[in-house]
């Protein structure tokens, strides 16, 4: 558990699960027939993460205190703006979702 932090594959992980998001902001990405692949992916991030953080507390911390870039709109040239975000309210605006977090 300890080199998965140190080596942040903790962070590559959670960063695999909100690329949907990205790609199809503002939208959710669900939905459409093209997105089946991405969802199974994204619900295996979310075990993956759920099992790396159960029961070890130094992995749960790490979790609730990373944070990431997270997509918040598009600039008036038309590029991407972003802002940093907890990784756990990240999650939480994840719950609506069909799939949803693990």
């Amino acid at each position: 558990q300890r080199a998965c932090r140190d080596m942040k594959l903790m962070d590559s992980i959670f960063d695999l699960g909100t690329t949907p998001y990205d790609r199809t902001y503002p939208k959710s990405p669900w939905g459409t027939e093209i997105m089946n692949g991405p969802m199974g992916i994204q619900k295996f991030v979310h075990v993956v993460l759920q099992r790396m953080c159960n029961g070890v507390r130094p992995s749960q911390e790490y979790f609730g205190r990373r944070r990431s870039l997270a997509r918040t709109g598009d600039g008036q040239d038309g590029s991407k703006t972003y802002v940093p975000q907890l990784w756990m309210d990240t999650i939480l605006e994840q719950l609506e979702d069909p799939l949803g977090p693990a």
